[in-house]
């Protein structure tokens, strides 16, 4: 076994915000966060797709193009990997220290380079009819790979590629693979994934000519860019005294006294839906998962329905039908269900509050607005969703929390981080204790595959080659032990489909039928979307 990292490695001590989710991933709490992408390889008119060579190539014209790129072929994605590698130093940084108080990144392969075999994984191509089994067969391998620990992070950074080959079924003349990047949340958030997605497609239009085949190594990138600053020294994340004290003992103060101190952030009690208290067993510890696929022009006439509707977006939009769901849902999976409200937690990217963050970083901006709901009483309504104004009135009363949280960096639910000392205390005393909400949201918005980054890579189209496209996005969570009990994370392909998933720690729910579950909460959501489009569509 090669010796231990030098000293000269060390790329910078993690900071709290990082501990956080090194701890997490350590305690086996949170594994491999995904954003997979449907790509598409169709070869020029008239030319007949051949494979590439395992040879490394002596010419420009050897270079994969989508009329030689052979999707079962683990050599011919290296190129790309290597261009992500070098655009994002987060990507060959490992993590020295991660059980105790006191981790740091590391540079890995300063000498030798990293072993990119150990970062690439090509399943065997399964026949997958477009839409109906083709889902189904992603979502075992994603369930495989969520499940999935990261070893020896700090010789390999955790971090992996799985491409699944899509055998044809009459899409003729385009070759198609699902590739899912699997990653800890120490070395990104969600836009990190669509920003992983964005180099690697620019990288398989370059073909990366100055890299070539080798995939056993690929040399250090420490000379060309460092870990980006953490969050913390980036900027300021100031707490308020109100803030600090509302989540310090705002459980335990009646309603009424935190109103009259003001107190805005909603407070868990036995009447609020948290599903079972935390709990991990390594033995069966598993994610759940259901997705829904909303079609282009359901998405955009709800959309446009939220754009009619004045101060609504789609996000807080999103966030009234959840609980909806869930009201309508729960008694029916629990008859003895006697829950009066949720409180969702609402992702929100700091990035374009960080100067000294870039859009197209790969690093960890994210924090969240939790949201108090009561349980929506079920019964018949001659007024549709798209008429019904306490629902818009909602849904602009989240949309503008929203905006204000994405606007500050003061209270900040990240910032409360700098409170603590000790994680792995922290998260552990956490077990057999109630959950503090109901379920995340996490909208990872539009991803534009022919931005103009990756459109006007030289050679795309201008030589005659075929092209790369990617024609969905997944992004997917794992099991969260000491979060909500349900996670939705939702991408959507500009001017093409939405995709979300429904995400849980098997046995959290607290009903019998899990799956049964959040097949009905999706179904529920479908069926909203649907009568808002109404005669939009």
């Amino acid at each position: 076994m090669p010796p231990p990292p030098s000293g000269d490695s060390i790329l910078r001590a993690a900071s709290k915000n990082d501990r956080r989710y090194i701890t997490r991933h350590a305690l086996g709490f949170y594994r491999a966060l995904i954003l997979a992408g449907l790509y598409t390889f169709t070869p020029r008119q008239g030319a007949a797709p051949t494979p590439v060579e395992k040879t490394a190539p002596t010419s420009a014209s050897d270079f994969p193009s989508a009329d030689n790129f052979d999707v079962k072929d683990p050599t011919t994605y290296i190129p790309a990997l290597k261009h992500c590698i070098a655009t994002h130093p987060i990507l060959s940084a490992g993590i020295r220290g991660q059980d105790g108080e006191e981790p740091v990144f590391v540079r890995c392969g300063d000498v030798e380079g990293m072993e990119l075999e150990r970062h690439l994984e090509v399943l065997d191509p399964v026949l997958a009819v477009p839409d109906v089994n083709e889902i189904e067969t992603l979502k075992r391998v994603m369930l495989r790979v969520h499940d999935t620990s990261f070893e020896d992070v700090e010789r390999v950074p955790p971090w992996k590629v799985i491409v699944l080959p899509l055998s044809p079924s009459g899409k003729e003349g385009k070759n198609r693979a699902y590739v899912v990047f699997a990653y800890s949340h120490s070395h990104g958030d969600g836009r990190s994934g669509l920003n992983f997605h964005r180099t690697f497609l620019e990288g398989l239009q370059r073909g990366q000519k100055e890299q070539g085949y080798d995939c056993t190594t690929v040399y250090s990138t420490s000379g060309q860019g460092s870990l980006p600053p953490a969050l913390e020294e980036a900027c300021t994340l100031r707490i308020t005294w109100t803030f600090l004290l509302s989540t310090l003992f705002g459980a335990r103060m009646p309603e009424w006294l935190r109103g009259w101190l003001g107190f805005s952030t909603p407070i868990a009690s036995d009447k609020t839906w948290t599903g079972k208290v935390m709990q991990y067993n390594a033995g069966n510890f598993r994610t759940g998962s259901e997705i829904l696929l909303v079609q282009r022009n359901r998405v955009e006439s709800v959309l446009r329905a939220c754009r009619e509707k004045g101060g609504a977006r789609f996000t807080g939009l999103l966030n009234q039908l959840v609980v909806r769901a869930l009201s309508d849902v729960l008694p029916e999976h629990d008859a003895s269900c006697a829950v009066e409200d949720f409180i969702g937690a609402i992702v929100v990217d700091l990035r374009a509050l960080v100067p000294a963050y870039k859009p197209k970083m790969m690093l960890n901006c994210v924090s969240a607005v939790y949201e108090g709901s009561q349980r929506v009483a079920k019964g018949i309504s001659v007024v549709s969703l798209k008429d019904d104004e306490a629902l818009w009135d909602a849904v602009r009363g989240t949309t503008a929390r929203l905006a204000h949280s994405a606007s500050t960096l003061v209270d900040q639910p990240i910032g409360l981080v700098q409170y603590l000392n000790k994680f792995r205390p922290w998260f552990l005393e956490k077990l057999g204790e109630a959950r503090d909400s109901s379920y995340e949201i996490s909208n990872a918005v539009v991803f534009d595959p022919s931005s103009k980054d990756n459109a006007s890579v030289s050679g795309v189209e201008s030589d005659g080659k075929g092209t790369w496209d990617i024609e969905r996005m997944v992004f997917s969570q794992p099991a969260n032990v000491t979060n909500c009990p349900l996670s939705f994370s939702g991408v959507t392909r500009k001017d093409g489909e939405m995709v979300m998933t429904l995400n849980w720690q098997v046995g959290a729910l607290g009903v019998a039928d899990e799956n049964g579950f959040a097949k009905d909460i999706l179904g529920r959501i479908d069926g909203y979307f649907t009568e808002i489009a109404g005669d939009m569509q």
